[in-house]
């Protein structure tokens, strides 16, 4: 039987989407304490947006996992209560290349996590990223980051 590790409640940092383990300084794309594949998790507020690029994964055929919450009853109970739950796509790191060359056959692409410059690190993985570039792939994880300062995003530009 394992022991309970505690995590410091104040802490941040990325987490493992399956088990909520604290990933802060874990390059393995397993998660060390349930042994799953680590994920980029990508949550969607319009929901054509979440069925164009459910769609074009599967006719690529990559593999991923999403959750819809506000279909069915539970989408229904939201509604009346007037919450909004967002559906989200969840794609393993070793996916993440294929699932972006699909999505770019089809005129999307994922998005890129915008990154505040006083901390330098990969959302997905929390990984330091050289702010010497204007827009970076993280060595770890492959996700496309891009820097903001204290004036906020660039024009256009969405954080996930």
């Amino acid at each position: 039987m394992r022991e309970e590790i505690q995590h410091d409640p104040n802490a941040s940092g990325p987490v493992c989407q399956h088990c909520g383990y604290l990933l802060r300084g874990v390059r393995s794309a397993v998660c060390v304490e349930c042994g799953r594949e680590r994920v980029r998790r990508l949550t969607f507020l319009d929901r054509i947006e979440f069925d164009a690029f459910r769609a074009a994964l599967d006719l690529a055929g990559v593999p991923h996992e999403y959750s819809d919450p506000g279909k069915g009853m539970l989408g229904m109970a939201t509604v009346a209560y007037g919450l909004s739950i967002s559906p989200m796509i969840l794609l393993t790191w070793r996916h993440i290349e294929s699932a972006e060359a699909a999505l770019e056959d089809v005129g999307l692409a994922l998005p890129v996590a915008l990154v505040d410059e006083e901390e330098p690190y990969c959302p997905c993985c929390g990984f330091a990223l050289d702010r010497a570039l204007d827009e970076v792939r993280c060595g770890v994880c492959g996700t496309r980051c891009a820097w903001y300062d204290e004036h906020g995003p660039p024009e256009g530009a969405e954080e996930r």
